[in-house]
This record gives structure tokens, C-alpha cells and sequence, in this order.
């Protein structure tokens, strides 16, 4: 469903009307790294907001030669607006988990930077929602984003809220997570010396660099997970495993670094992504990327997160 960019300009709700977004609404702790602005309810199961776009952002704006808006930057516009329609329209309390099941990105328009405008506009639609005793349980996001009314991506989500209590029931050892999340974040990274070069990820700084000792060969390769946890973008706040966020940068900086060895350039905007989340990636071992290329009419890459022997998460570009 696309109602179109037009409908958004002359939306009542979204221009004329104010309103101050709470940046718990969007589990976020820090201002550079809260990019929505409104939000509201145009009609039933339709939301229209605006989202700024950085211009100067340690994470988002950080890549060597490339013009592209970042699309991992759209991912995180897309979850904002879910995480803030959840706790504003839903009343979905502060305490509840957040748990990502699937979404997938499908890019329109991949449009320069200097073509862009300050802003996004973006329209929401909702459906599947399952509700219990008046308690959300889960539902789909189908989320579409606009600059200077041209539709560039379409993103759709599946989302499940778990109430802190059951939460602590499935994951008993959260709590002594966050508790050493501190200490943690206070741990010297590892194998410093073996992550990749910024440079082959079209990066320029190491603390975005989220892999290390590559396997690599034409057909498949793999990877370490390795995560500066003083990196703010990726931890705004205490987290009790490794965030959704960081494994689909894991699986840019795959792409971008097959593409660099085998065909001597770097591409990061995909014609679309489709994630799987099965289980958690926990901090306290070893995380395994594999990477698989398919060869059809397009280029595709797998990319398999394995821990404890178990598949946590699957993802799958296309270019």
C-alpha cells in the first residue's frame, strides 16, 4: 500500500500541529541520534511523520566517497516510527521488549545527498495486529520514506512486544547482562589489530568497523563479529545482546568488502534485503558470520550469524 507523498504535504496533522517526541518513545538516550521529529495519527492504521536528516553524523555520514543517502539510516527511521506509534498509540509500556522478527528494505530511488532534502517524510501503515486484553502483542509495519516527493524505499517489519515479566522468564540472565554491559563497554575490543580496514568498507573510522578476521574466497567467506562498545550509535543504551542494527551493518560491511576483492569497487546500496531474527546474539561468546554467493540474474548475497552452534539470524542482499 502506497498512498503517495502528496497526501503526506497536505496532511493537517503533520504540518500543523506540534508536538516534542520523547526520546524514550524511541529508545534513545542521546539527541544526535534521534532523527524523528512528529508523528501522528492521520486516519485509522495510518501514521505520517518527518525525520531529519544528519548532515555531519559520526555513524550515518561516515562513508569514503559515496554521495548515497545511507540506507541502514533509513532502517533506523523506519524503526523509530514503529518504536514510537508502539508507546504513544498503543501504550505499550517502557518496560516492554522490543523483539524484531523480520523485515525486509526494497530501495525505489537511490538518490544523491545533494539532492535531497532536509527531511523525510514518511507514511505508516499497520496490519496482522494481534492484541490480547487490550495488550499489544505483536503487529506489521509496512513503512514507506519520501524526499522532495519521490518515494525511496519501502520497508516492512514484524514486530513482537513482550512484557518485562515474561521477558525475564525467557531470558533469566538478562538482567546480569545489563548489569555488565558497563563493564563490558570498559573492555579493550578484541583483536583490535585484526578488524578490516575502514577503507575496503568505504569507511573512515575504525570505531564503524564491526568485522574482523576475514576467511575469504570467491564463493563464500567468513567473518568475526567485533564491536567497539564505546561506539554510541551503536549502543545509546544498555542493551542485553547485540541490537538488530549492528548485524545488518555487519551485513553491509560483507558486501562492501566482497565487492572491493572481487570486482575492485565498493557498493553500498542494495536493491533489497531480507532479515530473519531467530535468537539472540549474545555478548559473552563468539559470533560467526558466514557468507554465501548465489549467481543469478543479479548478485546476491547469504549471510548466516552462527553462536553456540545455532543460527541467531539470516540475512539475504541483492545488488
Amino acid at each position: 500500500m502506497c498512498i503517495g507523498n502528496e497526501k503526506i504535504e497536505t496532511s493537517t496533522n503533520l504540518f500543523n500541529k506540534s508536538s516534542k517526541i520523547d526520546r524514550r518513545f524511541l529508545h534513545r538516550l542521546h539527541s544526535p541520534e534521534t532523527f524523528l521529529q512528529s508523528c501522528f495519527l492521520e486516519k485509522k492504521d495510518c501514521y505520517y511523520a518527518k525525520a531529519t536528516i544528519p548532515q555531519n553524523h559520526n555513524y550515518f555520514n561516515d562513508h569514503y566517497e559515496n554521495e548515497s543517502l545511507d540506507f541502514i539510516f533509513l532502517l533506523e527511521c523506519a524503526r523509530q516510527v514503529e518504536t514510537y506509534i508502539a508507546h504513544a498509540y498503543y501504550d505499550i509500556p517502557l518496560t516492554t521488549k522490543f523483539v524484531l522478527n523480520n523485515w525486509s528494505f526494497n530501495y525505489i530511488a537511490n538518490l544523491k545527498m545533494s539532492s535531497l532534502n532536509a527531511e523525510l517524510k514518511i507514511e505508516t501503515f499497520i496490519y496482522d495486529t494481534k492484541i490480547v486484553k487490550n495488550i499489544l502483542y505483536k503487529q506489521q509495519y509496512e513503512v514507506n520514506l519520501y524526499s522532495n516527493n519521490d518515494l525511496i524505499c519501502q520497508i516492512e517489519m514484524n514486530v513482537s512486544y513482550v512484557p518485562d515479566k515474561k521477558y525475564r522468564k525467557i531470558r533469566p540472565n538478562s538482567d546480569l547482562n545489563i548489569s555488565n554491559f558497563n563493564l563490558i563497554k570498559n573492555l579493550k575490543r578484541k583483536d583490535y589489530n585484526n578488524i578490516v580496514s575502514p577503507q575496503l568498507l568505504s569507511r573512515t573510522r575504525n570505531e564503524n568497523v564491526v568485522i574482523s578476521s576475514c576467511n575469504f574466497d570467491e564463493q563464500n567467506f567468513a567473518a568475526l563479529l567485533n564491536v567497539d562498545f564505546t561506539n554510541v550509535s551503536f549502543f545509546d543504551h544498555h542493551q542485553d545482546h547485540y541490537p538488530a542494527m549492528i548485524l545488518m551493518e555487519v551485513g553491509r560491511q560483507l558486501c562492501t568488502l566482497y565487492f572491493h576483492k572481487t570486482k575492485n569497487f565498493n557498493t553500498l546500496c542494495p536493491k533489497s534485503i531480507q532479515s530473519h531474527f531467530f535468537n539472540y546474539v549474545e555478548f559473552d561468546s563468539t559470533v560467526t558470520i558466514l557468507v554465501d554467493k548465489k549467481y543469478s540474474y543479479s548478485n546476491q548475497l547469504d549471510i548466516n550469524f552462527l553462536q553456540k552452534e545455532k543460527l541467531a539470524a539470516s540475512l539475504c542482499f541483492v545488488f
